[in-house]
């Protein structure tokens, strides 16, 4: 696979306006806690796929409100969990909704996008995403960068759930087998792909594995 983001331009703008662009002020607070409470099955679903364990250190990209981050800390109550997300408004959400977890040292939430994610190499055994990896511009770039901060082993595992207007079950997994595509280039190995049968559509996901080098 070679292209540099999983949606065209057209399908780019409906996605993006499905997740309602920018979120800011009073309107991106609602919609921050609208995301919270409609997208618990799709988050643990995705959840569920990872195996978390105790001493887990897990990244989420595009953390949004911070629920699932809330979740995996719950799970992994002896490892590290650390989310990003390029809204601010967003991280606001998260940090106050992780805020004990936060003061412990256990939970670190950062303003960044997958392009540039502030950790060190090898860092995470375990990455996740919902509906945020279909957004990259710079596909393989930023799987790369996923890969950068994933020990060897570790498992890397995207959601995607076509919420945006005109989306559907059928794109939402031709979407997705390119993304599985799209990992094996960047690096990742025995990477596969599932889904949920859930409403308004179905949740698909790749997953895959840090090779050794």
């Amino acid at each position: 696979m070679h292209s540099e983001q999983l949606l065209d331009d057209r399908t780019y703008a409906a996605a993006e306006q499905g997740r309602f662009g920018c979120p800011r002020g009073l309107w991106g607070t609602l919609i921050g806690y609208s995301m919270a409470w409609t997208h618990r099955t799709r988050n643990r679903w995705t959840l569920s796929r990872l195996d978390l364990q105790a001493r887990d250190r897990v990244l989420e990209i595009g953390c949004g409100p911070g629920v699932a981050l809330r979740d995996i800390a719950k799970i992994a109550m002896r490892g590290f969990v650390a989310g990003i997300d390029p809204f601010e408004l967003m991280v606001h959400q998260a940090v106050r909704r992780n805020r004990e977890a936060i003061r412990r040292g256990r939970v670190d939430i950062q303003l960044a996008s997958m392009s540039a994610i502030p950790y060190p190499d090898r860092h995470f055994n375990k990455a996740c995403g919902t509906n945020s990896i279909q957004f990259s511009r710079a596909l393989l770039y930023d799987l790369r960068e996923v890969h950068r901060v994933l020990r060897p082993s570790g498992l890397a595992l995207f959601s995607i759930q076509p919420m945006w207007k005109g989306g559907t079950n059928r794109a939402a997994r031709t979407i997705v087998r390119n993304l599985a595509a799209a990992m094996g280039d960047a690096g990742f190995i025995n990477c596969t792909v599932d889904e949920k049968p859930a409403w308004p559509g179905a949740i698909v996901c790749a997953a895959g594995t840090r090779g050794s080098r």
